[in-house]
């Protein structure tokens, strides 16, 4: 793979043993009880997003508000299945048509959740995401418009829905957002530098957010999703596509797991979804000690 570097993209997924890359016992949503929590899922519309809103579904989470430019239809359709296959209550749905690199557009989506969750939102997933083509910056295929959308949607988008969402989420109990990374901001790419360079530049935002608003109780993460075969992954150079090996779900219970409690030990810090998290808890020690899970320049 001549464009491809992924060896500290491999260490991250060895943290913990084993490495994941489908769903496990630990982490299954039937386990948790959200009951009267709510969670909004911006790009819930298809792939992650959608498998995301039907784990807390099945979580029994109370108040599920579906965030997305396309039809939220049938993810609506899933998650009141998934929570009655659980055994779990029915929940309030909000299905909102939202452009989240637009203002207007999230400040109305903040009124409307607010309207409907009493004010306050106790988690906040920032799924939704775009990349440019896999195209060197000079190619003479390579689109600059496509280069910098990218960046609005991926870092613009999720500035302004933390900006839009903020006073709900402090106003609530579990205060917590989850910025969705990639392994692309591990791993060096001679493509897709755009994409790359915003799911980078989201890990440093959380810490932002966390130096901001932590002293108000926020618990902020960054969450890798592992290489899931989605659309948006779809885009990339075809030599990348058969890594693409793990399961949507097996980061939609690992988001489950994290923001089942207020695990302030683990804000702002990067989880990596391949992780073990029953592994990862007898780490924390050696997390704390050794501040780990962020960047950091060695010098």
């Amino acid at each position: 793979m001549e464009y491809m570097q992924f060896s500290n993209a491999l260490e991250v997924r060895g943290f913990t043993k084993p490495s994941r890359s489908d769903t496990y016992p630990f982490i299954d949503p039937s386990l948790q009880d959200f009951a009267g929590k709510s969670v909004c899922v911006t790009g819930a519309s298809r792939g992650l997003g959608k498998a995301m809103a039907i784990a807390f579904a099945s979580a029994g989470c109370s108040k599920i508000a579906l965030v997305a430019r396309g039809s939220l239809t049938e993810a609506a359709d899933k998650c009141r299945e998934s929570a009655d296959r659980a055994g779990r209550p029915v929940p309030t749905i909000v299905e909102l048509s939202v452009d989240v690199t637009s203002e207007d557009s999230l400040k109305n989506a903040a009124t409307e959740i607010s309207d409907a969750f009493d004010g306050c939102l106790d988690i906040l997933i920032n799924n939704a995401g775009d990349s440019e083509g896999p195209s060197r910056i000079a190619d003479p295929d390579s689109d600059p418009k496509e280069w910098w959308r990218t960046w609005e949607v991926n870092v613009k988008g999720v500035y302004l829905c933390c900006r839009a969402f903020m006073p709900l989420i402090l106003a609530s109990k579990s205060k917590t957002i989850c910025n969705l990374t990639s392994g692309a901001a591990f791993a060096i790419s001679g493509l897709a530098s755009a994409y790359g360079g915003t799911k980078f530049a989201l890990c440093r935002f959380g810490e932002h957010l966390d130096a901001q608003y932590g002293k108000d109780g926020l618990v902020i993460h960054s969450v890798e999703p592992g290489a899931v075969k989605t659309d948006l992954a779809s885009q990339l150079h075809p030599d990348f596509i058969p890594h693409l090996r793990d399961t949507a779900e097996l980061v939609a219970n690992t988001l489950v797991w994290l923001t089942a409690e207020r695990r302030e030990w683990l804000s702002p810090r990067i989880i990596c979804s391949n992780w073990d998290m029953e592994d990862l808890l007898n780490k924390k020690e050696t997390i704390l000690s050794g501040d780990l899970l962020r960047f950091r320049l060695a010098i």
